[in-house]
């Protein structure tokens, strides 16, 4: 109910707007805003108020009832009453009753069945677990003894790698005391070889030293004789010594080659 609806319900209902007539009212309603429903609702609302208002104020009223109104309410709850025991009868009696022995017996039988079903159940369970437990430990034993071969293996290929690697090596070491073995029996060759090319290039040098000191002294001697005398001048050629000390140094290096 709107707020206006109340206002008016209200308006009409107060004692102070009581002497003046209805007509008056329902203008005054329709002045403030009010449409023709708003006000007949508001019109039936203050009329029933009215109407309680004046049966609470009548404290010795009540209503007169003859012997067909009591016939009328005695029949009406002995069908009551009736239809309560018949519906009770039919849909809870039955209930309220004590089971019979045979119902007890069924209902014995009933809950034997579903004991034995479940512990046919839980024997499948156990069952199942203790073969899923066999499993495991089976698979657990596998993957132990995949393990220890894969250690084993791993530790096969250590080992060869290192065997190879010492084997590479000592034939590496080998080579290297071959080598440094060559070289030692090749130093008293290169000694010696050298020393013979020092001494031949001694005894080289000693010769020209000779020849251009009696070359030097026969010039001397010649010079006072004969000074016009052209001296015949031949292709030059490498000295002796010069040649020696060559050779001596180029045969070390075919000895280490």
């Amino acid at each position: 109910m709107s707020d206006k609806i109340q206002s008016a319900i209200d308006f009409l209902n107060d004692s102070n707007t009581q002497s003046t007539s209805l007509e008056s009212r329902l203008q005054f309603l329709q002045s403030k805003g009010l449409t023709e429903a708003e006000i007949n609702t508001a019109l039936a609302s203050a009329n029933n108020n009215r109407r309680n208002i004046y049966l609470a104020q009548q404290p010795g009223y009540q209503l007169e009832r003859d012997w067909r109104d009591y016939f009328i309410m005695a029949v009406v709850s002995g069908g009551l009453v009736y239809g309560i025991g018949t519906l009770a009868r039919r849909y809870l009696w039955p209930h309220l009753q004590p089971p019979t022995s045979t119902q007890y017996e069924s209902d014995l039988e009933a809950l034997n069945s579903k004991f034995d079903q479940a512990e046919s159940t839980i024997n499948e369970l156990r069952t199942d677990t203790a073969a899923i437990k066999d499993s495991l430990v089976g698979q657990q034993e596998k993957v132990n003894e995949t393990v220890v071969e894969i250690e084993r293996a791993i530790e096969l290929t250590t080992i060869q790698s290192i065997k190879s690697n010492e084997k590479r090596s000592r034939t590496e070491i080998d080579g290297v005391v071959r080598e440094i073995a060559d070289i030692k029996a090749q130093i008293p060759k290169l000694v010696e070889s050298q020393q013979q090319s020092q001494s031949n290039t001694l005894s080289d040098l000693q010769s020209e030293l000779k020849s251009l000191k009696s070359l030097i002294s026969s010039r001397q001697n010649t010079g006072a004789t004969s000074p016009s005398s052209s001296i015949q001048i031949g292709k030059p050629q490498i000295p002796a010594w010069q040649l020696a000390t060559a050779n001596g140094a180029t045969s070390p290096s075919t000895n280490s080659q």
